[in-house]
Formats: C-alpha cells, structure tokens, sequence
C-alpha cells in the first residue's frame, strides 16, 4: 500500500527532482501566538527522511506546507486521494504518466500496442 513517505519521496524526486536537503531549505513551519503566525521553524533533511521513511508522522501545519509547496490537497498526500472521488491520480498513474511522457512518439506506439496486446490475451484468458 502506497504510504505519506512514498508520496512525498515521490513529490520530491520524480516530481521536483530535489535532494533532501533542498526541499528542507524549502519549508518551513508556522508558529502561531494565538491566530497570527509570529515566527517560521525551519525543518531539516533529517525530518524529511523520516517523513519518507515513515519513521514520523508530521503535524498538520508541516502537512499544509508540504501539499501546498507540491500543489497537491491534503487528503492526497495523507490518503492518496482525493475525498470526494479521486481527483488526483494514484502514485502509480503519476508514475505512469511522468514514464509515458518521457517517450518518444515511437515508443509511445510500440507501448500502446504492447498493452492492447496485453489486455486482449488477458480478456482471452478471462473468459
């Protein structure tokens, strides 16, 4: 099952194609006195390998600053979709994507073909 830590390594690495170290200079944490932010905490690579590593989870104000740093909701980067039917696509249709788009129109043939291949063997087999 896809995790928080996969998601946000993802983000990180297909997505933004940034180190640890990068992304941590990034964000950083609100801290609030009463409603109003007075002050940001940084947040370091160590907590982002955590965080990938599923070794802690973060508070919510680092959620917010994450999903809003990768522009995506939070019901996806905590769930992996969206709450009221998927609107955001899974890890693995991003990654599917992100593959799809690094082909050239010729691989993208020879894929198509391979995979309607695939699915016509595979509905022979079904019935």
């Amino acid at each position: 099952m896809e995790s928080l830590g996969e998601r946000i390594n993802y983000l990180r690495v297909a997505r933004r194609g940034i180190t640890m170290e990068q992304l941590a200079n990034q964000l950083a944490i609100p801290v609030y006195d009463k409603d109003k932010i007075i002050d940001h905490k940084p947040v370091t690579s160590g907590t982002i390998s955590n965080l990938e590593n599923n070794k802690h989870r973060p508070n919510v104000d680092l959620m917010v600053v994450i999903a809003k740093y990768f522009n995506v909701s939070l019901d996806w980067l905590v769930n992996g979709q969206e709450f009221e039917g998927e609107k955001n696509p899974s890890l693995s249709q991003l990654k599917l994507k992100d593959l799809f788009a690094s082909m050239s129109p010729e691989e993208l043939e020879m894929q198509a073909h391979f995979i309607n291949e695939m699915r016509m063997k595979t509905l022979g087999n079904s019935e």
